[in-house]
């Protein structure tokens, strides 16, 4: 009787895929390996080795009618920055966005504009801010957030990041064309 040869079949992210619970409910986390097969490559040419993954943030530019902007400053590192955060599986952008400030604020907004593209290419990282408007709730901190604040212009360089405060700054009203698109390495923009 001939012996059983292994399959050859691939097996895909979806199949290995496994559930995890957060806080926030049920989650669907990566594999392991953080790669996925890759299908090809700019050239159009077929790639065997495998994909980098990566994730989508989202962040919130809220402004109030004397121009300063909505920051967050986070409980885990005491940094400052844009409320905003990784958007779920299955959850749309606006969505995403809505959510990541209310959780984080207790406030409601609706996003205007996109006003920057950013990548951390040290983590894989890649965040959209839109400038938005306060649409309600009640200012609050959460378990990620010990303070909330509204920022002036000289504020935000002072307390952020570089890789943070361009976030801020670039929302801001400008004749600048927008959406801004820029990288960084988590700390400082990077060429």
């Amino acid at each position: 009787m001939p012996t059983p040869r292994p399959s050859r079949r691939r097996t895909t992210a979806k199949q290995t895929t496994a559930k995890t619970t957060t806080r926030r409910g049920p989650r669907l986390r990566s594999p392991p390996h953080r790669s996925r097969p890759c299908g090809g490559g700019a050239d159009g040419l077929p790639r065997d080795g495998p994909a980098p993954l990566h994730s989508v943030s989202v962040a919130a530019a809220v402004l109030d009618p004397q121009g300063r902007v909505l920051a967050i400053r986070r409980r885990d590192n005491s940094h400052w920055e844009p409320p905003g955060g990784v958007l779920e599986l299955g959850e749309s952008i606006y969505d995403g966005l809505r959510r990541e400030v209310e959780e984080e604020t207790g406030l409601h907004v609706e996003p205007d504009a996109l006003t920057g593209v950013y990548k951390n290419m040290n983590r894989g990282i890649v965040a959209l801010v839109f400038r938005c408007h306060l649409a309600g709730g009640t200012e609050q901190t959460s378990v990620e957030t010990d303070r909330v604040a509204w920022l002036t212009r000289d504020q935000v360089r002072d307390r952020e990041r570089e890789a943070y405060s361009i976030r801020l700054l670039d929302a801001l009203p400008t004749d600048e064309p927008r959406p801004a698109i820029r990288s960084h390495d988590g700390e400082h923009l990077t060429p």
